[in-house]
């Protein structure tokens, strides 16, 4: 009797650091010992790689409050999952004399983080975002904040 052998290779980036279980199955049975333990490490999280989104990084209102979330990703650019050890800080700089506002920052638990401010005046602004001290993609965002929003009744 003959036995023949075959190789497949399969690769997959994990998303998140810790103890993931990998199942491999043939024909809807397991493979030797499966499921495997890994262990995932080194997926620190890096603010040149991290990125922001939503519409407060390019427009605001005076007056009012503006939001933008930050996601924060790793070494390798994967976005995590995880806040631990993550700080993140922000701050609304005013192009005309520099003043600036805080922005305040909410940790949402799952590696993403609602940022909050409210310009003074209005104009061309500089809106800088850290993580663990150093600054996210494309930080700073160019912010132009309207003097108000218009409300228009017919």
């Amino acid at each position: 009797m003959t036995e023949h052998t075959a190789t497949t290779e399969y690769s997959y980036t994990p998303k998140e650091a810790g103890k993931l279980s990998v199942n491999v199955n043939v024909d809807g049975k397991a493979v030797g010992e499966s499921p495997y333990e890994v262990e995932v490490a080194g997926l620190t999280a890096s603010g040149a790689n991290s990125r922001a989104r939503g519409p407060g990084l390019t427009a605001a209102v005076r007056g009012e409050k503006a939001e933008y979330t930050v996601i924060a990703c790793t070494d390798v650019g994967l976005a995590t999952n995880s806040s631990a050890g993550v700080d993140v800080k922000g701050r609304l700089v005013a192009s005309a004399d520099d003043s600036s506002v805080d922005v305040d920052v909410v940790d949402n638990n799952d590696g993403t983080f609602l940022c909050t401010y409210v310009p003074k005046q209005s104009g061309k602004h500089l809106l800088e975002t850290t993580l663990n001290g150093e600054a996210i993609e494309k930080s700073p965002f160019q912010v132009i904040c309207s003097i108000s929003t218009f409300s228009f009744f017919f």
